[in-house]
């Protein structure tokens, strides 16, 4: 891949992914909002049982820590990092390329990268936003711990939130992002990254 090809897949890669960080700011601010309104919902005895001062604390609490939540979450979907090497299990393509390595010639791997890439490796791209293997869609669900910690000063057990709070994790896109704004950031990146790809961008540079 030609030196300029690189820098311009890059830099659009880049500056979608500062987009797609703005966009997911109020996304995640909104599904937490409502996951602790559900929350607070489910348990309206303990809350209705707390001082009026305290369930103000609480109300207050919560909010700050819905927006400081969003805040990190979109902090880290600026890294540039994330989008040009977006999945957990990158390694299989490596390993993969060790396997060839030990078995056939080196121009015999070279000839079938140019001619069409292992099938490993094509499966191992980013598909779907709300793909497990998505490192994008990781940093958007686990976003709930400054509000379970919230929580927890408040005397709700952690082990009721477990961990962080499967209670205030999205299961799905459509979940998170009812409104649709996500998807068609994410279509665009799926499109670049894949030229990107094509033209021998690896993302390698990220520290195993």
């Amino acid at each position: 891949m030609s030196s300029g090809q690189a820098q311009r897949l890059e830099r659009e890669i880049a500056s979608l992914g500062e987009r797609f960080a703005e966009a997911a700011r109020a996304v995640v601010a909104a599904s937490l909002g409502r996951a602790v309104e559900r929350f607070l919902e489910e348990r309206a005895a303990w809350v209705g049982g707390l001082e009026p001062g305290t369930a103000r604390a609480l109300r207050e609490a919560l909010g700050a820590a819905v927006e400081r939540s969003a805040d990190a979450v979109a902090s880290r979907l600026r890294d540039p990092d994330l989008w040009l090497d977006p999945l957990v299990a990158r390694e299989a393509i490596g390993a993969r390329t060790e396997v060839w390595g030990g078995l056939l010639p080196g121009w015999v791997i070279e000839l079938a990268r140019r001619l069409g890439r292992p099938s490993a490796e094509r499966v191992l791209r980013p598909g779907e936003l709300d793909d497990l293997n998505n490192r994008v869609w990781l940093a958007l669900v686990n976003a709930a711990e400054p509000v379970a910690a919230v929580l927890a000063e408040f005397g709700v057990d952690r082990a009721e939130l477990g961990g962080t709070g499967p209670a205030f994790r999205p299961r799905s896109l459509r979940d998170l992002d009812p409104g649709g704004r996500l998807r068609p950031l994410w279509r665009r990146y799926v499109a670049l990254y894949a030229r990107y790809r094509d033209l021998g961008g690896n993302g390698s540079a990220r520290d195993p």
